[in-house]
């Protein structure tokens, strides 16, 4: 239980840095989502284009923490064991992994979704006048 709340803690820390890295890459491609918007692309479509982006950063990045965590975790666990001389089962904590890609998804889509649906809200004229 404590691990489940620990990680819940992280994911929330890490969102900021979500949304704050994908408020920047959206704010710097604005000009590329006025372009998609005026060859005629709806704007469910270009949000979900940023939702899965960041759906794909969060859980590619979740993928390989949870990779170099469990090789980490097994090779002390087999570490231990050779000192010891005790048998040790490796368990995988799946309840935790449940949490995380839970979280992944929410984050993912909260991080993007707001900021784009701002930028939304303009119209195509002046998401292209953007001088910055």
């Amino acid at each position: 239980m404590i691990f489940n709340i620990l990680t819940a803690i992280v994911m929330f820390l890490n969102f900021f840095s979500l949304t704050s890295s994908m408020s920047a890459n959206i704010v710097q491609n604005r000009r590329e989502i006025g372009v998609l918007r005026s060859i005629g692309m709806k704007k469910k479509a270009v949000t979900m284009l940023y939702v899965y982006e960041a759906f794909v950063l969060v859980l590619a990045s979740s993928l390989f923490g949870i990779l170099i965590g469990t090789t980490v975790s097994w090779t002390m666990t087999m570490q231990e064991v050779l000192f010891t001389g005790l048998p040790i089962p490796f368990k995988f904590p799946f309840q935790n992994l449940y949490l995380v890609f839970i979280i992944a998804v929410i984050c993912a889509f909260l991080s993007s979704y707001t900021t784009v649906k701002v930028l939304q809200r303009k119209e195509i004229s002046d998401i292209l006048k953007h001088k910055g």
